[in-house]
């Protein structure tokens, strides 16, 4: 008996079905866009904070580098949580799309 290539991929069935995503899942999810989110906006402040000229006046050395990169950190933390700007919003709605249209 010969086997044509339909029948074959009629019967082929992958071993790890994919599952309807938990609710467990989506909030995982949720929380990687916004911290998602945070990381960009802190790598975004990081930059605009390179382009300011330091006076010499005041020469904090690798401390004053550790806390500004800390403080920063704070300010895109801040301002994930409390500005609207969306793009948490838009990735998890993209993924989680994607997500069940795969499944």
């Amino acid at each position: 008996m010969e086997l044509n290539t339909l029948q074959m991929m009629e019967s082929y069935r992958p071993l790890n079905t994919p599952k309807a995503p938990k609710a467990g899942d989506q909030q995982a999810l949720k929380e990687a866009c916004k911290e998602f989110e945070t990381i960009l906006l802190e790598q975004m402040l990081n930059s605009m904070r390179k382009t300011v000229n330091k006076s010499g006046l005041m020469q904090g050395g690798m401390a004053e580098d550790i806390f500004e990169d800390m403080l920063y950190e704070k300010y895109a933390r801040k301002m994930s949580d409390s500005a609207n700007l969306g793009l948490a919003d838009m990735l998890y709605r993209q993924l989680s799309q994607k997500h069940t249209l795969s499944i």
